[in-house]
């Protein structure tokens, strides 16, 4: 419709997730740049999906986008390798680029919190893809030991995880009820962007144990604010943060690896600050949205120059003249 109207385009810009971009990529009339996101298949797998017909058909079709797209976008290196290991995508078959993404950084104020607790943070979506479980398990031991900590939960909360009806939050209300240190525990469901970012700016440690992330755009948002971060040693996180440098890097699904460097970071408040302080950096001078720009900006000018010819000539034979 935009063609018809006049607007004529040079390079397309689509993720693989849903099959956006599958017509465009079969119909050969423009040149796709497609931007890998988490596989489906990786998804089926960290969720214990069923492998039915439709999800395999979803699977193969993004296999087709992938492997007949003119130029394939990474995020990262990790999740390039999910696709190799789960969908047998072989990379020297693509025209691939590395393409790290990136944050606009906000305005940052610094202030000394007066408030008697410190707070770790979790942002995202309740499902075992994000690792809410493995947080959880870990709570009722720091939260013990540590009185002077408390833990604010943000993201969907509603979402049920078993054939009960029941959620990760509610399980984890119930198995607790009556313990002391649960009052220090705070589901805030979905928030406001305003409020994400109050959240992000308050908190003294953030916690993403996800068991996969294509890149990890979560753990740059907290850095962003100088924060310390742990994430998890899987998909992208290992390529945004430096372990020990800019935050801790633990083994996916592991409640043990987690449990300790909460205890290692929420004891020592000068280690917390100078992974705060490194973290601040990486983002504000060598991991944001112009270093994301640059990088696509070189893939869209090569796959420009060196796909032109070719796609004018399939547009001139299946498309009216742009007016």
């Amino acid at each position: 419709e935009l063609y018809y109207k006049g607007i004529e385009f040079d390079v397309i810009h689509a993720s693989n997730w849903d099959l956006e971009a599958l017509s465009l990529i079969r119909s050969r009339i423009f040149p796709v740049c497609l931007m890998l996101v988490t596989p489906l298949a990786q998804v089926v797998k960290t969720e214990n999906w069923e492998l039915n017909s439709d999800l395999m058909a979803c699977i193969e079709l993004d296999r087709y986008q992938i492997q007949n797209a003119e130029a394939v976008c990474v995020p990262s290196n990790g999740v390039l390798k999910s696709y190799r290991e789960l969908m047998n995508i072989n990379p020297d078959d693509l025209q691939l680029y590395l393409t790290p993404l990136g944050i606009i950084p906000r305005r940052v104020d610094f202030y000394k919190d007066l408030r008697r607790h410190k707070k770790i943070l979790f942002v995202g979506r309740l499902e075992y893809r994000k690792g809410i479980h493995i947080l959880l398990d870990a709570l009722p031991e720091v939260l013990e030991l540590y009185d002077d900590w408390e833990c604010h939960i943000v993201g969907d909360d509603h979402i049920i995880i078993n054939s009960e009806g029941k959620t990760f939050r509610s399980i984890f209300e119930e198995r607790y009820r009556g313990c002391s240190w649960i009052k220090r525990v705070f589901f805030h469901g979905n928030v406001s962007e305003q409020d994400l970012y109050k959240h992000y700016q308050e908190c003294d440690l953030f916690v993403a144990p996800s068991l996969f992330e294509s890149f990890g755009l979560i753990l740059q948002e907290a850095m962003q604010f100088g924060k310390a971060v742990i994430g998890s040693a899987t998909g992208g996180m290992s390529e945004v943060v430096s372990h020990d440098h800019d935050g801790y890097l633990v083994p996916p699904g592991d409640v043990d690896s987690l449990k300790k460097a909460m205890k290692l970071l929420m004891k020592d408040e000068q280690k917390r600050l100078q992974l705060g302080k490194n973290a601040f950096n990486r983002i504000r001078n060598e991991q944001n949205y112009l270093t994301m720009a640059k990088c696509l900006e070189e893939v869209y000018l090569k796959v420009y120059e060196e796909s032109r010819e070719k796609y004018l000539n399939v547009r001139s034979l299946n498309l009216p003249p742009v007016r």
